[in-house]
C-alpha cells in the first residue's frame, strides 16, 4: 500500500513504543518495525518522529504518579530522550542503518530562518542515507512554544521536507464514527478526501492511554498534510510488521 510513495514520515506514538505497564521500550515490536524500515529504506527516504521520552523518564522522576508540572515533564523528557535515542541506534544498527537525533521546537517550523536551517539539515541526513529520528525538544520548550503532541509535529516535518506520505502508528486502526472502545457498533471510515466539521467531531472522544493527543490531533495532522499535497495513513502500529501489514482494512487514509 505504501510502495508508491517516495518520502515517508513515520510518527510513532508512546502507546506503540512504550509498554504502558512497565514504562519500558517494547523491544520485540521495535525490532520488527526496524526490519520493516530496512525493507523500505532502500528506495525511499524515511523520517521517524517518535514519542515516548516523557513516558520512559517518568519512572525516575515520579514513580506511580502523574507528571503535572511542566518542569517535571521536561526533566522526564531529558532522561527518556537518551534512552529513546539509544534504543533506535541499537535496533537500526542491526540493519546497518545509521540514525541522527533531531530535536525541534514550534519556533523551528514558524521562524523562517530556523525552518530553512532545519529543512537543510534533515535533507542532508537523508541524502547520506541517515534516518533522522525527530522529537519535540521538550526539555527547553515552554508551554507557549510547545507543539504539545507529536502528531502535529510530524505533519509540520512532512510539510517542511515535502514528504508525500505521513504514517501515524497508533493504538487504533483508523478513524471511527464513534469511540470503538465504548461502542461495539462503531464503524471505521477507510477513505477521507476532506476534513470537515463532521470528521473533526468524530475525533473528539477517541484518545490513547499514554499519548498526549488522541484522534483530535491526528485529524489536525492529516489536515495539515492534505493542504500540502501529502497523504496521511492512521493505522494500528501493534501489528507484527507495522509497515508491511498496512492495508485498507486496518487503517484510514486521508487523500490530499
Amino acid at each position: 500500500m505504501i510502495n508508491k510513495y517516495k518520502k515517508i514520515v513515520i510518527k510513532i506514538g508512546s502507546s506503540s513504543i512504550v509498554n504502558p505497564k512497565t514504562k519500558k521500550i517494547n523491544s520485540k515490536w521495535m525490532s520488527r518495525l526496524c526490519k520493516d524500515i530496512d525493507k523500505y529504506q532502500k528506495d525511499k527516504s524515511i523520517i521517524i518522529v517518535c514519542s515516548g521520552a516523557i513516558a520512559l523518564g517518568s519512572n525516575i522522576i515520579k514513580k506511580n504518579k502523574n507528571l503535572r508540572k511542566l518542569e517535571d515533564k521536561q526533566a522526564a523528557a531529558s532522561i527518556g530522550q537518551i534512552e529513546l535515542a539509544h534504543q533506535w541506534k541499537k535496533h537500526l544498527k542491526k540493519n546497518k542503518i545509521n540514525i541522527a537525533q533531531v530535536l525541534i521546537t514550534l519556533e523551528d517550523s514558524e521562524v523562517r530562518r530556523r525552518y530553512l536551517n532545519a529543512r537543510k539539515t534533515i535533507n542532508t541526513l537523508l541524502q547520506n542515507k541517515v534516518i533522522p529520528v525527530i522529537n519535540e525538544n521538550d526539555t527547553v520548550a515552554t508551554e507557549e512554544i510547545r507543539y504539545g503532541d507529536n502528531d502535529r509535529l510530524a505533519a509540520r516535518v512532512a510539510q517542511m521536507i515535502d514528504a508525500d506520505l505521513l504514517i501515524l502508528l497508533s493504538d487504533v486502526d483508523g478513524l471511527y464514527d464513534k469511540n470503538p472502545n465504548k461502542n461495539k457498533d462503531a464503524k471505521k471510515i477507510k477513505e477521507i478526501f476532506k476534513v470537515n466539521k463532521f470528521i473533526e467531531k468524530m475525533a473528539n472522544d477517541q484518545k490513547s492511554i499514554l499519548g498526549s493527543g488522541g484522534m483530535v490531533t491526528k485529524i489536525a495532522a492529516a489536515k495539515i498534510c492534505m493542504n500540502n499535497g501529502c497523504d496521511t495513513i492512521i493505522t494500528n502500529g501493534e501489528k507484527i510488521h507495522p509497515l508491511s501489514s498496512i492495508s485498507k482494512l486496518n487503517s484510514s487514509i486521508f487523500f490530499a
